[in-house]
């Protein structure tokens, strides 16, 4: 696989044979006493390196917590998740191992990024934690910034000065800055207008294909995931109801909650891929 750098200087990596991430038997439970959530119940699915996998479900079905415990953010009561190899099972923390393993591209980019820092800051503290330097890293910080299709002068401003879709690549530079190979896309779209949503998952799909990125895409929008999608795994209540291919998925489901989920797309039944 061919994998380019951020100044565009592709070099040749070699696909591992096992995939990306690997999920099996996942259980994770929130909260405590009565307020015990069981939020996810053996979960298992895989990612091969370099695909993309879209996860739809509605709200609640523990979508925002498989993402928050492949980010290290939430810990595993049951089962494991093998994330490039590395292996984390209850009692182990992912955030204890390889920060750049993997990065979350969050839901709300205005809350995940500072008030007090610029653009360029939050991306230096990505790049290098110990010293957030923006002016020592500041060629890195504006060929990212003209990555995500931002000038060079959006390094210097505070997120409050940016609008939403702007904001959402910043945090999409934020997090391959750090140029990990796999990415966690949380609801990166659902605050944005359509036309911005549009430019946004264009702008994500051509840095997928330039740096060889392998994708979980979180979403409760099924179109989008159909078009930004190699494979689609369907969750309710915490388990995972149906994986499979795009098409097979859009074409013929197996589950009935899936089946549901299509035809409450506006413009269903159309909405299907016919044969």
């Amino acid at each position: 696989m061919s994998r380019e750098t951020a100044d565009g200087a592709a070099s040749e990596q070699a696909v591992p044979e096992r995939p990306a991430v690997e999920v099996d038997g996942l259980g994770v439970v929130l909260g405590s006493g009565t307020a015990r959530t069981e939020a996810l119940r053996g979960v298992s699915f895989t990612i091969p390196y370099s695909r993309s996998v879209g996860l739809v479900g509605e709200s609640g079905s523990g979508k925002s917590t498989l993402a928050k415990v492949l980010a290290g953010l939430v810990p595993i009561d049951t089962g494991r998740v093998v994330i490039g190899g590395e292996r984390f099972s209850a009692g182990t923390s992912r955030r204890r191992r390889d920060p750049g393993l993997l990065q979350l591209i969050p839901q709300d980019p205005f809350s995940s990024l500072s008030p007090r820092r610029t653009a360029g800051q939050a991306l230096a503290e990505a790049m290098d934690p110990l010293r957030a330097d923006a002016r020592r890293h500041r060629s890195a910080i504006e060929e990212w910034f003209e990555r995500v299709e931002l000038p060079a002068s959006a390094a210097a401003k505070y997120p409050h000065e940016f609008s939403g879709g702007q904001r959402q690549r910043i945090a999409i530079a934020r997090a391959l800055c750090t140029r990990p190979r796999i990415v966690v896309a949380d609801e990166i779209t659902s605050a944005l207008d359509l036309s911005v949503q549009v430019e946004v998952l264009e702008l994500l799909a051509q840095l997928r294909a330039e740096l060889g990125l392998t994708m979980l895409f979180i979403s409760h929008d099924l179109a989008v995931v159909r078009h930004v999608s190699d494979e689609v795994a369907v969750l309710r209540s915490g388990e995972l109801r149906e994986f499979g291919a795009v098409e097979q998925i859009f074409t013929a489901p197996r589950d009935e909650y899936t089946s549901r989920l299509l035809d409450s797309v506006p413009g269903a039944p159309g909405f299907r891929i016919r044969d």
